[in-house]
């Protein structure tokens, strides 16, 4: 768990960490506002790794954006060789014609991270980075990190099993 939130750090622009401990879930709060963030990730536990991970928009109140994304496996950076901080120049990239469903999950990021959504390789080039998201047969999409865009992935890579988009109450 601990080495997913390092890596994330590493790669998602302006992106902070809070150690959770045994805060409640107010108090967690409380330290988003303390760090005057305006958006959460929180990385759920299942059976000793990660397993979900949850979206939520901080203002006057705190929303829950769907999707829930219910993780099948994690592939750290030292998986693919080395640590690397990369560049906070990232841009969201999609497979061609990519299926409906990871279109809206690349527009779903890109808009919760503040970065373009790409879906022409020749907009690559801009970026030094690239959160790539892609179909897979046993699950529903694969998010792997390129530097440069259209180069190695580097990591983390997480399979998304499921990801879903109703908030139940």
């Amino acid at each position: 768990m601990r080495s997913l939130c390092h890596d994330l750090i590493r790669v998602l622009p302006d992106a902070i960490r809070i150690n959770r401990g045994k805060l409640s879930f107010p108090e967690i709060i409380g330290k988003v506002f303390d760090a005057e963030a305006d958006r959460l990730i929180i990385l759920e536990r299942w059976k000793g790794g990660p397993g979900r991970i949850q979206f939520y928009q901080i203002s006057s109140e705190v929303t829950r954006l769907p999707p829930l994304l219910i993780l099948g496996g994690v592939k750290m950076q030292i998986d693919f060789g080395r640590k690397r901080l990369l560049s906070k120049n990232i841009v969201v990239t999609v497979t061609d014609d990519p299926p409906k469903n990871i279109l809206d999950l690349a527009k779903f990021l890109s808009q919760f991270l503040k970065v373009p959504l790409s879906v022409k390789k020749s907009s690559e080039e801009k970026f030094t980075t690239a959160l790539h998201i892609s179909p897979i047969p046993d699950g529903e999409a694969r998010i792997q990190f390129n530097a440069p865009p259209s180069g190695t992935e580097v990591g983390p890579r997480l399979i998304v099993k499921k990801a879903v988009w109703e908030i139940s109450r």
